[in-house]
């Protein structure tokens, strides 16, 4: 007896792994789109996503202007207040201690110290380092990596504005200018 298989594309195998990590259409899966503010529907909001993962990395590392976990929320939760985590106590959300992560030295890094991916739909199309200056109120943008070029040719417009709109867009929920 043949045991029937089934194929998928790498475009919608990609697209999957993506909806089901919550980075496209939520609705699709069920999970929420919206945690405006810093109170219970905020938390219940981040809760169900943990709960869909299983898991949330902890780090108390916020050289990005947030932590590791707080982006993860961020990026899947539109209005959700990144620095909710700086403002109450991970024991009333989590009910434990952060641990510091070891990181890798600086001669083993590819993209940077605090590397954020960006992603337009499905596809992954640069990777930023980036760098919260508290003092001037500024993103700053330590160095761009766009996937797929060797830098020797330009940034294509869409790609450009892509990127634009992504760092204009995190830097907005973290009450920065990006610069």
């Amino acid at each position: 007896m043949t045991v029937p298989t089934e194929t998928l594309s790498t475009r919608t195998a990609r697209r999957l792994a993506l909806c089901r990590a919550g980075l496209l259409k939520p609705e699709w899966t069920g999970m929420p789109r919206r945690a405006a503010g810093r109170g219970k529907r905020a938390r219940e909001a981040a809760h169900r996503i943990i709960r869909r993962f299983g898991y949330l990395q902890l780090d108390t590392v916020s050289i990005a202007g947030a932590r590791s976990h707080a982006i993860v929320l961020h990026s899947r939760l539109d209005g959700f207040d990144p620095v909710l985590w700086d403002r109450q106590r991970v024991q009333q959300l989590f009910g434990f201690h952060q641990i510091l992560e070891i990181f890798k030295p600086a001669a083993q890094r590819i993209y940077g110290y605090y590397c954020l991916p960006v992603l337009a739909g499905d596809r992954l199309f640069a990777r930023f380092d980036i760098k919260a200056d508290r003092t001037n109120d500024t993103l700053q943008i330590l160095s761009r990596h766009f996937e797929g070029g060797d830098g020797s040719r330009p940034v294509s417009a869409v790609n450009a504005e892509a990127a634009s709109t992504a760092l204009d867009r995190y830097a907005q929920a973290l009450r920065l200018a990006a610069g």
